[in-house]
């Protein structure tokens, strides 16, 4: 046979391989709820399936479910992902809405992507480009896929804000982790810094994670306290913002650029958590080159490929004090001469943290015990 000849028949075995786990794929969604897609579409008390395993980029190709339908012919950029589809932005500035091919999502707003627009819309996608960032977690719908919240950004903007005059940090340090592992910067934000009692007791709140050169923001939406400085950390980047629902993205987004005119809500009175008005993240591309990223707001946040051995390596205050514990695999949990649990009762290590830690790491034991 000749070498051309072996080509082609490799080739098309590598289509029929293709369309076969396509199919597969199909048939496992099917058996997934249908309820929509939503960065909230996860519950506090149950927690995915971790895996370990290192970041991989997904240069020149979809994800590995999906089926390479088209031959690139233009390079654009999502700039919003619903459940169904995506859209494009071209290079000439014409936007494409494409659908994703057997239901499967290949894409994250802020991905380039390569696309064939004579082809029907289901099958115009060709590849994802290189990605040089991202923040992913587990699927909603399969702890055992990744979803990709966003690509090729360089700050993710962790919002929170006061409920019931408390602000919770679990989102922040599990946020943190994501945004890290994936190669982008954090900014801290508390928003709505007007409906808390102390204001003053703030500044010790947010000490552990300036002292982990995180930066931290003051802001009140309504008055447009602290707005001007969030600004000016964002100008010219591209930024993702992320956090629970409630907590004032939209109206954070509003403050900082009224013409992105984002959609808000009142937030409920019976448990202080508002009503989603971002149903899909999507890309704002201003006049001086700031390319904004709004998501859903979340519930929890699960971690994709993060067991309990690696969770410490997170923990950069940890570095240090872990080096004199007896186990060299210590958990720092219930181990004997943990060297960490005692700076953390010493004060060394901020409580806040080693208990956000520890909660965590429950939660990766459970689920690598199911």
């Amino acid at each position: 046979m000749s070498k051309r000849g072996g080509d082609q028949n490799r080739q098309v075995g590598d289509r029929k391989r293709a369309r076969k786990i396509a199919r597969a794929m199909k048939r496992s969604l099917r058996k997934q709820s249908r309820r929509p897609v939503d960065e909230s579409d996860e519950d506090q008390s149950h927690f995915e399936k971790l895996r370990a395993g290192r970041l991989q980029s997904r240069a020149g190709r979809l994800d590995s479910q999906s089926e390479q339908l088209a031959v690139a012919k233009q390079v654009g950029l999502v700039v919003r992902v619903s459940r169904k589809g995506c859209t494009i932005r071209s290079d000439d500035g014409e936007q494409l809405r494409l659908w994703f091919h057997n239901g499967v999502v290949s894409t994250a707003v802020g991905d380039r992507v390569g696309f064939d627009p004579e082809l029907p819309a289901d099958r115009a996608l060709a590849n994802v480009c290189e990605r040089q960032t991202l923040i992913s977690r587990p699927d909603p719908f399969d702890p055992r896929l990744e979803r990709v919240i966003a690509a090729n950004v360089d700050l993710a903007v962790i919002v929170v804000a006061p409920t019931d005059d408390n602000i919770r940090t679990g989102v922040i340090d599990r946020v943190m982790i994501a945004v890290q592992r994936g190669g982008v910067t954090p900014i801290i934000v508390v928003n709505k810094i007007d409906l808390l009692s102390e204001p003053n007791a703030l500044e010790e709140l947010l000490r552990p994670y300036a002292e982990l050169g995180v930066r931290c923001l003051a802001c009140a939406a309504t008055s447009n306290h602290g707005v001007d400085a969030l600004r000016q950390s964002v100008t010219g980047q591209t930024c993702v913002f992320i956090g629970h629902s409630g907590v004032g993205k939209s109206s954070l987004l509003n403050a900082l650029w009224p013409d992105a005119n984002r959609q808000t809500a009142q937030v409920r009175a019976r448990d202080g958590r508002g009503r989603h008005t971002t149903t899909a993240s999507q890309l704002v591309q201003l006049q001086d080159g700031t390319r904004i990223i709004d998501t859903p707001g979340i519930r929890s946040f699960g971690l994709w490929q993060i067991d309990a051995t690696a969770l410490r390596s997170w923990f950069a205050e940890f570095d240090e004090p872990a080096t004199r514990c007896r186990f060299r695999d210590c958990h720092h949990d219930n181990e004997p001469d943990c060297a960490v649990r005692e700076a953390a009762k010493q004060g060394e290590i901020a409580p806040q943290r080693y208990q956000a830690y520890l909660r965590i790491l429950a939660s990766l034991k459970d689920s690598e015990s199911d």
